[in-house]
């Protein structure tokens, strides 16, 4: 009837922020195997892992100036691997919070964020009660088999691996050659250090405004 309105109206989206590790130290020790079927014969191999790190506290209020409310009891870990089906044993995640606060926590199957991990698992955690301390420990063990090649991405600020093997021939392959690496007939050993700044994605984002290719490493 000739009247105008104007209406104010507020949108809630909900997003989910990515935290990378500020240290992370891989320590691998790879057994080979030859499996003979017929008249071929292949090379395989079993890997001990031992995966240790620490996350600082997520800044996540930096990511926006309009976050209207932080899940911290819905936080989660998640470590990605190529082939679940290659897993023999994943120990606990041991996380701590605090100094004198350690949590063992199940891991449960899938990563949570298909679309950058496809494949992997995930522990939640709820950062309720830590979210004003400086930072987190973590470590785990795996037990994995595999063939052809091992790869890891440098996923820390700083990524420390060691590889111990008793496989004589090894090729260095991937962005990052090893800083040290000792050969010998009776194996091999081989260490990375890689900053954060040997890649092109962040220690921080939002998964639903930014798309990175964490496997470019």
């Amino acid at each position: 009837q000739g009247n105008e309105r104007k209406v104010n109206k507020v949108n809630y989206y909900e997003r989910t922020a990515i935290l990378l590790p500020e240290a992370l130290n891989i320590d691998v020790e790879l057994l080979s195997e030859s499996r003979k079927r017929g008249l071929y014969e292949a090379s395989v191999y079993n890997a001990k892992l031992t995966v240790k790190g620490k996350f600082d506290q997520p800044n996540v209020e930096k990511l926006s100036k309009n976050i209207d409310q932080i899940h911290w009891d819905r936080a989660w870990l998640t470590l990605g691997i190529s082939d679940t089906q290659a897993i023999n044993r994943v120990s606990d995640l041991n996380w701590q919070q605090g100094e004198n606060k350690t949590q063992k926590i199940d891991f449960e199957p899938g990563t949570k964020i298909v679309k950058t991990i496809a494949n992997g698992f995930h522990a939640p955690i709820d950062l309720t009660t830590s979210k004003d301390q400086t930072g987190h420990t973590f470590s785990l063990d795996m037990n994995i088999n595999g063939s052809k090649g091992f790869y890891f991405s440098p996923f820390g600020k700083t990524t420390d691996v060691t590889i111990k093997s008793d496989w004589p021939h090894p090729s260095f392959q991937g962005s990052v050659l090893p800083d040290k690496r000792q050969i010998s007939e009776e194996g091999f050993t081989a260490k990375w250090s890689i900053p954060n700044l040997a890649r092109n994605y962040p220690q921080l984002w939002t998964l639903n405004s930014a798309n990175f290719d964490i496997n470019e490493s």
